[in-house]
């Protein structure tokens, strides 16, 4: 009779997994049928919002749906991911958000590591980074800021959004060059101007953000930290032109919560990336200085983990309390 029992108990069990599967594929087959909510862990009108909402509209344009776009900045992000995390893997609550946002659980007190309750859909476009610093100390390039820093220890600072992996990537910069700089955390949108009123010393910058600092004679952008140089400043040499190891360049992505459907996510991505191919999304991207990304989402997921790894270590070293 036990045996019996349990093996009506096992058939029940497969007949319900199999339910809930056959479920889960006919959603995916007439997905989308709603609206779809974007979160965007941006201010409006920065970079990470613009590229959002040509997002947006391509995936509106494409899925014949409503995409509405929710602004959730708070935490460096952490809120607005951990919303997206919670939601029902259906494909209804999206995030759209730069590789920094994942990481921002370094540092919220009672954290969760929300990266790994994420899918990566698809990566979207790269956004150029650039180091900028005051005018009052006439550097024109990195090698003379270095100098110049070096010079005065202890006497310089550096900005950074609150809650954000920009400090950790400026702390790895200045602890390879022996610099002794004062962090100071600002908000999200105004970081940059803090530079150009010379109320700090260095910032690092997304190329957009800098242009018309830079075009106005109220910063001077040092280095630029990709690989290559940036179109937008093209002017500007990278940190390696200079002599200097460094790579840095923020990406964003779309992602959806964990044990979302493959076909769900299957169909973003490739709406997403025939999306980008078409002339106007290239366009759009170039104007906030950045480039569509080619990178698979395995690939962006190896390099969420590589980073997130060596986060942790800079984290450590500079001693960084989670608030």
């Amino acid at each position: 009779m036990h045996a019996n029992l349990t093996t009506v108990a096992g058939a029940a069990l497969c007949a319900l997994l199999m339910a809930l599967g056959a479920g889960r594929n006919a959603n995916a087959q007439t997905y989308p049928a709603r609206p779809i909510t974007l979160i965007v862990p941006g201010s409006p009108g920065a970079s990470t919002d613009i590229l959002g909402r040509m997002l947006s509209r391509i995936l509106e344009q494409r899925l014949k749906q409503p995409i509405i776009v929710e602004n959730r900045v708070a935490a460096g992000g952490y809120v607005g991911a951990d919303t997206v995390a919670r939601a029902e893997p259906d494909g209804y609550t999206l995030l759209f958000t730069s590789d920094t946002t994942l990481h921002s659980y370094l540092f919220i007190k009672e954290h969760r590591v929300l990266w790994k309750e994420l899918t990566v859909i698809a990566g979207v476009a790269t956004t150029p980074m650039v180091m900028l610093v005051s005018n009052n100390l006439k550097s024109a390039n990195l090698r003379e800021f270095i100098a110049a820093a070096k010079a005065a220890p202890g006497k310089f600072n550096y900005a950074y959004p609150s809650n954000s992996t920009m400090q950790l990537e400026l702390i790895g910069m200045l602890d390879g060059n022996g610099l002794e700089l004062t962090g100071i955390p600002y908000a999200a949108s105004g970081f940059p101007q803090a530079v150009a009123a010379g109320d700090v010393q260095l910032a690092l910058v997304s190329a957009i953000a800098a242009k018309p600092l830079v075009d106005g004679s109220k910063a001077v952008a040092v280095a630029a930290t990709a690989a290559t140089r940036t179109a937008i400043l093209p002017g500007v040499l990278t940190a390696r032109e200079q002599g200097f190891d460094m790579d840095f360049t923020l990406w964003t992505g779309l992602f959806g919560p964990s044990r979302l459907p493959r076909a769900i996510k299957d169909r973003l991505a490739k709406e997403i990336n025939e999306g980008l191919a078409q002339p106007e999304a290239r366009e759009q991207i170039s104007k906030v200085g950045g480039g569509p990304m080619s990178a698979s989402a395995e690939q962006l997921e190896k390099n969420i983990a590589d980073t997130s790894r060596r986060y942790v270590e800079l984290a450590r070293k500079a001693r960084i309390t989670p608030q």
